[in-house]
């Protein structure tokens, strides 16, 4: 795994354990002694920060994504300290498992590392020296004892030094934090009032969240299959095949029915009929004949796939269009996680960018997306094609795609809408919200469009 991969997942379980601490009031048992983790859970104690994360979803996203990336760059310092400890401890060891010439190879060596690095009221190096000189105890002894002193003494350091780099950043870190925070709380509470001032919006939330039931005719749930059905087949007996053996009373050849005529042969008749010897008409069995019929199979969409939402970030969107936009992205992504949901952000002008919002680590660059301006062209179908690809990485059937933008570009090409139609039968519902007026060449492939 490579380092910043590995930076990554670390800032995740610190994620979970934040969300852990603020239910359960106690840090998961792999943080119980971590540095870091016990740094957040003070932040948490705090009683205003834990009223706010409590009562509060901005504040605590805000407290969240703030904590990560001050973790995010003690991690790289405190792993640089942890890595001095390695290199000592790894020294440490090759001087204590060599053997008896080894140990005195290194011996000089030691005593001047020691020396140099470690005060003698840390290791009383001059005291070591004294018992290897005169014999007082066995060697074997006398450097063993030395090896545990000096490992003792090196991961008290460390751990000092840790304690003390937390310190150095957790102020200045602070002093941003209560600056910072309270201006990105302030632009993010008013740019969410902007939801509750359109209908439309709310509606989009109820129906992403799939806590709303569209019209009958409208039902997202419809879903096309081609079902074999197996025709009745004639029961005229038109062709007759033969004569065969049995108890069939319906088919009886009529020399036999002429047994019951005479009641000297009615014996005859029953004695035929016990032991199946009675004489019938035999015809040839009925073909059976398949047809492909077309059934709307209304299905509920019981499964929660992943939510994509597509913010088209050109110029053409800036003022009243980019408030919206990001008033209703927010909502979305808190529902998303809410429900544990996967979420996609796909940001589109002349280029596209991809981003799982299902990571805790990148809600900081949600954030910053919060605080960019929309500038550029629009390329609808390099972003269409990102959409696609993402459906198409896993098993995202019965997803929801919502795209915000005005709409103001090319129509699709032919295949990537016949793209669109397959994942539709799949279960994947793709929404539209264009904000301004115009022609939306897009609403003949969206199952809804709102418009404001």
């Amino acid at each position: 795994m490579s380092v910043n991969k590995d930076i990554e997942a670390r800032l995740n379980n610190y994620a979970e354990a934040f969300e852990y601490y603020l239910e359960k009031e106690t840090l998961p048992e792999k943080l119980s002694d971590d540095l870091l983790g016990n740094y957040m859970k003070t932040v948490l104690d705090d009683p205003v920060n834990r009223n706010l994360c409590l009562h509060d979803l901005t504040w605590k996203e805000l407290i969240m994504t703030s904590l990560l990336d001050f973790f995010r760059m003690m991690l790289f310092q405190l792993d640089e300290l942890e890595k001095e400890r390695s290199e000592e401890i790894k020294y440490i060891d090759n001087f204590y498992r060599g053997d008896i010439n080894l140990k005195r190879q290194l011996w000089q060596d030691i005593m001047k590392h020691i020396a140099e690095h470690y005060s003698l009221s840390e290791i009383n190096i001059n005291g070591y020296i004294y018992l290897m000189q005169h014999n007082v105890y066995p060697k074997d002894d006398i450097f063993k004892s030395m090896v545990n002193d000096w490992k003792e003494v090196c991961n008290n350091r460390i751990d000092h030094k840790k304690h003390a780099c937390l310190e150095k950043y957790r102020k200045r870190f602070e002093e941003w934090t209560i600056q910072a925070g309270q201006n990105d709380y302030k632009a993010i509470n008013k740019t969410e009032e902007i939801l509750y001032k359109y209908p439309q919006l709310k509606e989009i939330l109820q129906i992403m969240g799939r806590e709303k039931k569209q019209e009958p005719e409208k039902t997202d749930a419809t879903i096309t299959r081609y079902v074999p059905i197996l025709l009745s087949h004639n029961t005229s007996h038109e062709e007759i095949s033969g004569v065969k053996t049995g108890d069939d009373l319906k088919m009886l050849l009529p020399n036999e029915m002429a047994l019951l005529s005479n009641p000297t042969t009615t014996s005859t008749f029953y004695r035929k009929y016990l032991y199946k010897q009675l004489q019938s008409f035999a015809y040839k069995p009925p073909i059976k004949k398949k047809e492909k019929t077309e059934r709307n199979l209304h299905n509920p969409r019981l499964l929660l796939g992943p939510i994509i939402v597509s913010v088209d970030t050109s110029s053409s969107m800036t003022g009243k269009p980019e408030k919206i936009a990001k008033s209703l992205l927010m909502q979305i992504l808190r529902m998303a996680k809410k429900k544990k949901r996967k979420c996609f952000l796909i940001t589109f002008s002349i280029h596209t960018c991809v981003l799982d919002i299902s990571k805790a680590t990148n809600w900081r660059k949600v954030r910053e997306f919060m605080k960019k301006s929309f500038t550029g062209g629009t390329c609808g179908e390099f972003m269409l094609n990102d959409i696609l690809k993402a459906l198409k990485t896993k098993n995202y059937s019965m997803a929801d795609v919502l795209i915000i933008s005005d709409f103001q570009f090319d129509s699709p090409l032919n295949k990537t809408k016949e793209t669109i139609i397959k994942e539709q039968e799949k279960g994947t519902c793709f929404y539209g919200l264009q904000i301004g007026k115009g022609n939306n060449v897009y609403k003949t492939i969206l199952d809804k469009v709102w418009k404001i």
